[in-house]
């Protein structure tokens, strides 16, 4: 077995929770960082890389597009295209594959004129309640009318947490881009009442997957070329070896245990030339002169995947 005793990768992780809920449909949009969500938006193909104006509004076609990537239904998507109820969705478009798939869920709608009207603003509304009902909700389960009981469970859903807008508001890219990235870590519905679940929506879809590569095959002898040992398993990665180091998280898709697509680095580790190790303080080496640095209790560390 080859150990590296040299090489020590420390994970520093902090997460903020953002508790603060207001009692109205208007927020204080003073911590949202928006440019991050969007980043992360586009990694994962929900916002178009292309768009570069965030502060445009987000379009109808825009909105289904994303509502497909994220609900991961692409393929689905795929094979619903040729078809059309709307004379202004062209019938061999993607977006056609888009538009029937969200109208066979029941998850978006046309105009009252008939037509879809892709280019047309999506609203802070119709955004609230499409993604409410990914999270597994309906009406029967909400208390009001329609827009109000939607925008309500958003809110409790902490989806609009610190936005700004009133309920026939048209959203931004960015706006959307936040909701997207907050609807991922929200736990989907209970099967029972109201309550959730405890997983979260991104897990439930198998949308993606964030893993710490622990280990390839020439830190650790028990792994084959083409595998890599993760705090989810060991995962065979197929074309991207080249792309993961070792001790990097990685937003990962993983199909029966294959890492099919590389979406990008979540988390750097910090890789140090240790000399020594007493207790839980490191001695390392940095441009020639002794460092130190003490290792949190609170975290957990991992070798060859214990």
């Amino acid at each position: 077995m080859k150990i590296r005793k040299s090489t020590l990768s420390i994970f520093l992780i902090l997460t903020i929770l953002i508790s603060t809920i207001s009692s109205s449909f208007a927020f204080a949009a003073d911590t949202i960082d928006y440019a991050a969500a969007v980043s992360r938006m586009k990694q994962l193909g929900i916002m178009e890389s292309s768009v570069t104006n965030v502060t445009k509004d987000m379009t109808r076609g825009q909105f289904a597009k994303a509502v497909v990537i994220a609900d991961n239904l692409l393929d689905e998507a795929a094979g619903m295209e040729g078809s059309t109820v709307f004379a202004d969705i062209a019938s061999y478009s993607d977006l056609s594959g888009y538009v029937n798939i969200l109208l066979n869920k029941q998850l978006i709608s046309g105009m009252a004129d008939g037509k879809f009207h892709p280019e047309a603003s999506i609203t802070y509304s119709e955004i609230c309640t499409v993604l409410v009902k990914l999270l597994g909700y309906a009406d029967s389960d909400l208390t009001g009318t329609w827009p109000l009981n939607y925008l309500g469970k958003a809110q409790n859903l902490k989806i609009t947490d610190k936005l700004v807008f009133k309920k026939s508001d048209k959203a931004t890219i960015r706006a959307a881009a936040v909701m997207f990235d907050r609807l991922l870590d929200t736990n989907v519905k209970s099967a029972t009442a109201t309550a959730t679940s405890g997983v979260i929506f991104s897990d439930s879809v198998n949308l993606y997957s964030d893993c710490i590569i622990q280990d390839n095959s020439e830190s650790y002898d028990n792994l084959a070329k083409d595998e890599v040992l993760t705090n989810k398993g060991v995962l065979s990665v197929g074309d991207n070896k080249a792309l993961l180091q070792v001790g990097a998280t990685y937003r990962l898709k993983i199909e029966d245990a294959e890492i099919t697509k590389v979406y990008g680095k979540v988390r750097q580790p910090v890789t140090v030339t240790v000399n020594s190790i007493v207790g839980n303080i490191v001695y390392y080496e940095e441009s020639g002169k002794e460092k130190s640095m003490t290792l949190p209790s609170s975290i957990t560390y991992y070798y060859h995947g214990v």
